[in-house]
């Protein structure tokens, strides 16, 4: 079945809208990522997708699932990443839980990733690389998610990864190598800021 209530065999709801005020047509993604190996895949292949729609070279295959972009700004004296995980839990009693797998994002990889996809769209924008002094690497990671685990131990007893964990993975692999800041985004059902340390 599909990962929604609708069921669905979909990766991405999707809405155009129009701008009141300039008419300019914008189009707004809600993707969905889920765990294990066959769902990653799918989750990476619609990142490259839309990479290539926006002309956006790319790295794949990185950690197995991995995808990794670099776009230039005018100079290079800083590196920032932007990173999207590809994963859900398992969780059947969630309402848009996939009846089959129990994937479910409830842990808000498909925001991180929508917003990767975004953020790349948006830096495509014309002229807006021209007023960048810096790099900008963009990150899809796998298997963040501590699930399967007998799926990765056999995967790490075959070499093919050294880590459970995607970001653990990539840093170990020198994927974020000369990165001086990274950013990602977390959903919270309720987010409250506290005084500092």
């Amino acid at each position: 079945k599909g990962w929604d209530v609708t069921g669905c065999y979909r990766m991405c709801l999707w809405v155009t809208l129009k701008e009141k005020l300039t008419g300019k047509l914008f189009t707004y993604f809600n993707t969905h990522f889920g765990f294990g190996d066959k769902c990653q895949v799918d989750s990476a292949e619609l990142i490259k997708k839309e990479f290539d729609a926006l002309g956006i070279p790319y790295t794949d295959n990185l950690a197995i699932t991995g995808v990794k972009a670099t776009l230039k700004g005018r100079s290079h004296k800083r590196n920032i990443c932007i990173i999207g995980e590809m994963d859900a839990v398992k969780c059947f009693c969630h309402p848009n839980a996939d009846n089959e797998t129990g994937a479910a994002h409830s842990c808000g990889h498909n925001a991180q990733c929508a917003a990767l996809i975004g953020v790349a769209a948006a830096l495509k924008e014309p002229g807006i690389l021209d007023e960048l002094c810096g790099r900008i690497r963009l990150c899809a990671v796998p298997a963040e998610e501590l699930l399967e685990i007998e799926y990765r131990t056999k995967l790490k007893e075959e070499g093919k990864i050294k880590y459970f964990g995607g970001k653990t993975e990539f840093l170990s692999r020198g994927y974020f190598d000369g990165v001086d800041i990274a950013f990602m985004l977390h959903t919270a059902q309720k987010f409250i800021i506290g005084k500092g340390s």
